[in-house]
């Protein structure tokens, strides 16, 4: 009898497992310098990602959920852009692999999307020390000055038709004071 609990205990618990990541669409960063929005309600979302190993996937949750996954979310630096439909969003849940994961509970993971704006959230730092699998340290940082180099760099026509904003935890006014220099400079 005990060993029949342990295997519906065991099945309930993989079934979850499977099932926590259902429903979110998959998607991958923009590669091509072109607008990519089809809508008036939709905006772009630019992450960066710095992380000293290669993660699994990474989920987005809100007005639609989405799913970024291994191809986007190799170790090092990397910037994430996607277009997304407008709205409330937060940073949901990190895969380190298929076995461990990690939910992203707190309001520092909150943020909103602007219609019709790039909407920088922040640089999303995930380190694991050599020695522990299990102690990930995961921030979010601003790091604007870097998000607008590499939009200048990588996505010149963009960055001229859409306006850059930060749009992660806490108030940046960097982006402002760079429009700002920009129209007293013409």
């Amino acid at each position: 009898m005990h060993g029949r609990w342990v295997s519906y205990l065991f099945a309930l618990t993989l079934s979850a497992l499977l099932l926590s990541g259902c429903g979110a669409t998959k998607v991958s960063a923009q590669k091509q310098d072109q607008d990519k929005l089809t809508s008036n309600e939709e905006g772009y979302l630019l992450i960066g990602l710095v992380n000293n190993y290669s993660l699994d996937a990474l989920y987005i949750w809100g007005e639609k959920d989405f799913k970024l996954t291994q191809q986007d979310l190799s170790a090092g630096e990397n910037y994430i852009l996607i277009p997304v439909p407008a709205g409330d969003y937060r940073l949901g849940q990190i895969n380190y692999n298929y076995y461990i994961r990690t939910k992203l509970e707190d309001d520092v993971w909150q943020f909103t999307i602007k219609p019709g704006h790039i909407n920088y959230i922040g640089h999303l730092t995930v380190n694991r020390p050599f020695f522990w699998f299990f102690a990930n340290d995961v921030e979010l940082n601003n790091q604007a000055v870097g998000a607008q180099l590499y939009l200048e760099e990588y996505f010149p026509k963009l960055i001229t038709e859409r306006p850059l904003i930060y749009a992660g935890p806490g108030q940046d006014k960097f982006y402002q004071y760079i429009a700002e220099l920009e129209t007293t400079n013409e």
